[in-house]
């Protein structure tokens, strides 16, 4: 199949939507699909990247409402050199506004996946009347609309979906195969992008009572972000510099190795549609403590392979995180159940379902023009 995926955010940025959206399309290369990526190029950084799949660049227009008719262009461009067979828009808005413009000229089957800020009714795109009108009739416009989460899901169908053209197909994670090797010290892993709807604030106000009770507990929050200096300045007027380290934000062995290293794995998350740092935690079957917020409460069962906390409670995140530090069975027990629940995550069956996807819309468009 000819596959064509349209974003605006893409590497060099490092975020979960992004290595998603280039591991999704390396593997479909992999099983001998032509696949296109058009996506923006981030200004002052390298945007060259050695891809297997053809990578299209195009600059964002300073006036943010000429975006989607801009983009539907440079789709239509790729479209005259090599029609697709379908089309996948990874973000609704602007993403998908555009691929909307483009498959009615071109007549194409489409996808369109949220991202999670693109439809959460509390983000700034939902609070704009004009962008939440145009976000509902992107999504009802799509062929299919594929919901990362059970909570993704429900929002697509208020916004006037129905349940016959939403798929479920949640992120992916490969196979951890490193074997563990806990630290000497009790150590505690987080891993986003520091942003307030992270919460990585309370967790370390929430750390600073764990020391008070683990006076041997560290805290490794790798991560980059807006909110860096910030949590830097919180990290001293806590008097936590000696046991919470940020490392910035880790990638390939260096991930591995705190994963390895960890003995739990914690989301303080205020919201989280789905997130991939908490299935590369799961992958390394650790025992994990998150928030009970969006896909957290898929990934995590509580007192199965973790404990569930309510968002914002400081004091009930330290005391899941001493409770766990303290129990090495509970570690064990939880520990094998995260490796076991990963596999309902791994990259081949995640591949397989998209796979299907996609040859279903684009055998539909063949019957339909035959």
């Amino acid at each position: 199949m000819r596959l064509l995926f349209f974003a605006q955010s893409f590497l060099p940025v490092v975020g979960g939507a992004e290595l998603f959206l280039d591991g999704l399309a390396r593997r479909l290369v992999e099983r001998g699909h032509a696949v296109t990526v058009i996506a923006a190029r981030k200004r002052g950084l390298d945007n060259t990247l050695d891809a297997p799949y053809r990578l299209l660049r195009y600059t964002k227009p300073f006036y943010r409402r000429a975006w989607p008719s801009y983009g539907a262009v440079h789709l239509l461009r790729a479209h005259l050199a090599e029609p697709p067979d379908v089309v996948h828009a990874h973000g609704t808005y602007p993403p998908g506004y555009a691929v909307a413009a483009y498959a009615r000229l071109a007549k194409r089957p489409w996808v369109v996946r949220p991202i999670g800020f693109d439809i959460l009714p509390d983000e700034p795109l939902r609070k704009d009347p004009v962008l939440e009108a145009r976000i509902a009739r992107t999504l009802r416009a799509a062929t299919r609309v594929v919901a990362q989460s059970v909570e993704l899901g429900e929002l697509v169908r208020e916004l006037g979906v129905p349940a016959e053209r939403i798929v479920r197909i949640p992120n992916a994670v490969d196979a951890f195969s490193a074997p563990r090797e806990p630290a000497r010290e009790p150590t505690v892993a987080a891993l986003g992008i520091f942003h307030a709807k992270k919460g990585f604030d309370v967790l370390l106000r929430a750390f600073a009572s764990v020391r008070e009770r683990v006076p041997t507990a560290k805290l490794i929050v790798a991560g980059d972000g807006e909110q860096r200096a910030a949590l830097e300045a919180q990290v001293d007027a806590l008097g936590l510099r000696r046991s919470v380290s940020l490392p910035g934000l880790l990638r390939g062995a260096a991930k591995t190795d705190l994963l390895r290293s960890a003995w739990v794995f914690v989301s303080s998350a205020r919201r989280e549609p789905f997130s991939n740092a908490n299935l590369e935690a799961l992958a390394a079957g650790l025992p994990m403590v998150v928030t009970a917020v969006g896909g957290n409460r898929e990934i995590v069962a509580a007192g199965e392979n973790g404990l569930l906390v309510a968002p914002e409670d400081e004091r009930g995140l330290a005391n899941a995180l001493v409770e766990l530090l303290g129990d090495a069975a509970a570690r064990e027990r939880f520990g094998r159940a995260s490796s076991e629940r990963a596999k309902e995550y791994a990259w081949s069956s995640i591949v397989d379902r998209y796979e299907a996807l996609y040859r279903e819309l684009a055998s539909r468009a063949t019957g339909a023009s035959s």
